[in-house]
């Protein structure tokens, strides 16, 4: 893809560890997840590229309000904001059919945005399953699988983010997650074996990624504050993808949304949280929503 080298200015931002809680960090997640939503649905955009260091937050000045640059440091107790930045990978798709709740690219568009899906984008620990086999022709990036990076990231933060000290192990030398190491440095065939075998375990097969018998359940290293949201979140996360890739293996099924199991509302639905746009007090539906 043709790429142009633009620098600009923002605010400096904290990354997605650096919460005061896992409440708040859920709190910026969804924001996030439905930024990501909104600037699909109504932008026409799709990100592409989602991880860890894609999702940060902003707190808003001591003094000041949402959008304002009050005073010069930011307030510990104010309302954290997820923000979704990073959107050199992102395309515009030109044409939709279908509502919002499940939206359905028109598929013979022959657009360059549309050729522009079929390009093999994303980092790997976070990269859809369908996105790192080689098996057949490369997929069109679809909407469900940026949905779907948004539970790697749930799971490599859970093993990972130390939140009492504002550290994320992963980035210390040595502390990485000895099988998340995997998705980080292995080929994308190891990392899909890896993800295939964790959604399996779940409903009653092995999670490891091989068959070395010193290999334990990578959700057993989930730290002790995020246990709460492993069983709330995470599991029934894996239980929806574990879901929608088995109904792939009809061949009369869309593809889009694998049957209608993985929609933005499918998604939030799973984590038993109402979307909070369709409730916002903007008039466009935007919230707390933040795109940089």
């Amino acid at each position: 893809e043709n790429r142009l080298l633009h620098v600009f200015t923002t605010r400096r931002y904290d990354k997605l560890w650096e919460v005061n809680s896992v409440e708040e960090f859920q709190e910026v997640f969804l924001d996030c997840v439905e930024c990501h939503y909104l600037a699909y649905w109504k932008g026409y955009v799709l990100h592409r590229d989602l991880s860890e260091n894609n999702l940060m937050v902003w707190r808003p000045r001591r003094g000041g309000t949402v959008g304002s640059p009050g005073s010069t440091s930011p307030s510990s107790h104010a309302r954290a904001f997820g923000i979704l930045n990073d959107w050199d990978m992102a395309t515009h798709i030109a044409q939709y059919s279908g509502v919002a709740s499940v939206v359905t690219m028109v598929t013979n568009d022959p657009s360059p945005e549309v050729d522009a899906l079929k390009n093999r984008t994303g980092t790997v620990p976070f990269m859809a399953l369908d996105l790192l086999t080689d098996d057949g022709p490369t997929p069109r990036h679809l909407y469900r699988h940026d949905l779907e990076s948004f539970l790697w990231i749930l799971i490599w933060a859970a093993v990972h983010y130390d939140i009492p000290n504002k550290r994320n192990l992963s980035a210390i030398p040595g502390k990485i997650d000895k099988e998340l190491k995997i998705w980080d440095q292995g080929t994308r065939e190891e990392v899909w074996a890896c993800k295939r075998a964790l959604l399996r375990r779940v409903s009653g097969g092995s999670s490891r990624c091989s068959n070395d018998g010193d290999r334990t359940d990578v959700l057993d290293r989930v730290r002790p504050e995020f246990q709460k949201l492993k069983s709330e979140w995470i599991i029934p996360l894996i239980h929806l993808f574990y879901r929608a890739y088995n109904e792939l293996r009809y061949t009369d099924v869309d593809e889009e949304t694998c049957g209608g199991i993985v929609t933005f509302a499918t998604f939030m639905a799973a984590l038993k949280r109402t979307p909070r746009l369709a409730t916002s007090s903007s008039e466009d539906g935007w919230g707390s929503c933040i795109i940089v």
